[in-house]
C-alpha cells in the first residue's frame, strides 16, 4: 500500500489546531468569569435558569474544545510516524543499493 503524506504540512496542521483550541479554551475561560460576574449581579429566579443552562452549554463547548485539541495533537502524532517511517524506508533503501554496489 502507498502513501503519499506531506508530513511537514500535516505537523504544521496540527499545531495550528492545538494552537487555537487553546485559544478557544482561553476565551471560554474569559467567558466563564464574565458568567460569575453576572451571577454577583443578578439574583432572580430568572438569572438561576439563565447561569445554569449558560453552564450547561458552556461544559459542552469545552469538551468539544477538548476533542478538537485532542484531534490535532493526534495529526501532530501522525506526522511525527510517517516522518520517522520515511526515513527508515529512505535508510533501507541506500543501505540496500550499497550492499549493491551502487548508490
Amino acid at each position: 500500500m502507498f502513501f503519499k503524506v506531506n508530513y511537514d504540512k500535516l505537523g504544521e496542521i496540527s499545531k495550528t489546531v492545538t494552537t487555537k483550541t487553546d485559544e478557544i479554551n482561553d476565551l471560554y475561560m474569559d467567558i466563564v468569569d464574565i458568567c460569575k460576574k453576572i451571577n454577583d449581579n443578578w439574583h432572580s429566579e430568572d438569572s438561576s435558569v439563565y447561569i445554569s443552562n449558560f453552564v450547561k452549554f458552556l461544559a459542552e463547548r469545552i469538551k468539544e474544545d477538548e476533542v478538537l485539541y485532542s484531534t490535532g495533537a493526534t495529526l501532530g502524532v501522525v506526522a511525527g510516524r510517517y516522518s520517522e517511517q520515511d526515513a527508515k524506508w529512505k535508510e533501507e533503501v541506500i543501505k540496500s543499493d550499497i550492499t549493491k554496489g551502487s548508490l
